[in-house]
């Protein structure tokens, strides 16, 4: 009766340990640059990109930043490589569009740190 419990207390503990590997596994964050955009840090635990939220799938990022300068759409298209921006400055004598534009990324390092 004893050893039952040992066997599956020990069955218990080798599945809690293959889960808990696979998890730390995968990264937390990715790092790319895309052209004229330096870095892009993208937490996929946080589903933030530079620290403003975002939408995080297997196959595309989309995230928007709107402020008092206008309103920037931004989507990555994982699967191809691609970053596509638009949106609209806002103007005193009146909004501007921003033609759609796709430029290709790639991953790049973690940057190093200074401590």
């Amino acid at each position: 009766m004893m050893r039952d419990y040992q066997i599956k207390f020990l069955a218990s503990c080798l599945l809690v340990t293959a889960l808990a590997s696979s998890t730390l596994a995968r990264a937390e964050t990715i790092f790319i640059r895309c052209e004229y955009i330096d870095k892009l840090s993208i937490n996929l635990s946080k589903n933030t990109v530079n620290n403003t939220p975002a939408d995080i799938t297997p196959i595309a990022i989309d995230w928007e930043i709107a402020n008092q300068y206008g309103d920037f759409h931004f989507h990555i298209d994982r699967t191809l490589g691609t970053l596509t921006t638009s949106g609209t400055y806002y103007r005193p004598d009146g909004n501007v569009p921003i033609p759609r534009s796709t430029v290709s990324c790639t991953p790049v390092d973690k940057p190093a740190t200074k401590f």
